[in-house]
């Protein structure tokens, strides 16, 4: 059963996947915002120095009905041989992402430290944690040698009285401009 859940989940993102690239253009705004509230687009979040200019960007939030020490400690478990993305594992490892899901919290990944590294395909070169605020903010940071892009995916956990808003902001150079197609439809 676990193998068929997901083979229809791969396949149910790939099809997103193809239908953001065909609308692109029309669905911008909205694949790039999506959940965000008009306040938390314009808001300056710890990190956002790191990228001060990027080409593209995307800010998502979803709130949750959960104060941010129970979020946290997901989001701090995230990474490639780490508590995967909680997204589409099978599309993920279908580039090669060796990518295995966490359905609980897992002690072992609950510590992290500013200069980790947060990989998420084993032949890439990691992203690096460059903010940490435990219950608030985690912050990765990477750039390429060659072209000297950046790259910056920051997750904001904010107390409010139906949850933690948990926005998830991406932020990058032109070089990398082209991989941001499938960033909603990758996340579940």
């Amino acid at each position: 059963m676990g193998r068929l859940r997901s083979l229809s989940e791969s396949v149910g993102g790939a099809l997103l996947i193809a239908f953001h690239l065909l609308t692109t253009r029309i669905l911008r705004r909205w694949r790039t915002t999506w959940g965000a509230p008009a306040g938390e687009l314009a808001a300056q979040y710890p990190g956002d120095d790191l990228v001060p200019a990027p080409d593209w960007g995307f800010t998502r939030a979803v709130t949750v009905d959960a104060p941010p020490e129970r979020v946290w400690p997901w989001i701090v478990q995230i990474g490639q041989g780490r508590g995967g993305f909680y997204s589409y594992e099978g599309l993920e490892n279908l580039i090669g992402c060796r990518i295995t899901n966490a359905t609980a919290i897992r002690p072992d990944l609950q510590h992290l430290a500013v200069g980790d590294p947060i990989r998420q395909h084993p032949k890439a070169p990691p992203l690096t944690v460059a903010v940490l605020e435990p219950n608030r903010d985690l912050v990765l940071h990477g750039a390429t040698e060659q072209t000297g892009d950046a790259f910056l995916w920051s997750f904001h956990l904010r107390p409010a009285p139906a949850g933690a808003p948990a926005s998830s902001n991406t932020a990058g150079d032109a070089t990398v401009r082209r991989s941001g197609a499938g960033s909603r439809s990758a996340r579940r």
